[in-house]
């Protein structure tokens, strides 16, 4: 992974600092930039680096100690696995469609 990388993509993401309600939608926006920026095949983890390396920058950004630790944590443990399952489902590894098929007589 590459600094230089890192810094490019941070510097591209329009986005005002994240908070634990956007932060989902703030690191999608990152995977989006990465995924136009790097244009390898089978670089996933290079990438998903990348966009952990932008999202920590952007919570180092964060002044208020409390955010900034909930953002730390989310970061820590929610946002690699959501990385990884909104990757699965973009690939169709998970098919939501047969998921949602599977789950609807017991939600219903």
């Amino acid at each position: 992974m590459t600094t230089t990388l890192v810094d490019q993509v941070y510097d591209t993401i329009k986005v005002g600092q994240p908070t634990p309600q956007n932060i989902m939608q703030v690191t999608v926006d990152v995977m989006q930039i990465v995924q136009k920026i790097t244009k390898e095949k089978n670089k996933g983890e290079v990438k998903k680096q990348v966009v952990l390396s932008v999202m920590q920058k952007l919570i180092d950004d964060v002044e208020n100690e409390e955010k900034k630790s909930q953002l730390q944590g989310l970061l820590d443990t929610a946002i690699p696995v959501a990385i990884d399952t909104i990757i699965k489902v973009a690939t169709g590894e998970i098919d939501l469609e047969k998921y949602f098929k599977d789950c609807s007589s017991c939600c219903m």
